[in-house]
């Protein structure tokens, strides 16, 4: 969330970037939850999808660190120029 908020604050105030300001937390919120409350599915297959939700935040970060050192690179080039 943190990422898609300061791009819109800070770069882009386009629509795409205000719902994801919004709905990438609430989609993984709401996975967790799903995951962590459901008591109907086997503890195995909650133990893989957890696993497979942490590693997908985990990718999310890595994405959006990037994104990040891209735009400060972006930003550095253009106040040296």
């Amino acid at each position: 969330m943190g990422y898609y908020y300061s791009a819109y604050h800070f770069v882009d105030h386009s629509p795409k970037v205000a719902v994801c300001v919004l709905l990438m937390p609430i989609l993984a919120h709401g996975t967790y939850d799903a995951i962590a409350m459901s008591g109907m599915l086997n503890p195995y297959v909650e133990g893989i999808s957890f696993f497979v939700l942490i590693y997908f935040c985990v990718k999310m970060h890595r994405v959006a660190r990037s994104k990040v050192f891209a735009l400060v690179e972006k930003d550095n080039d253009r106040v040296k120029a």
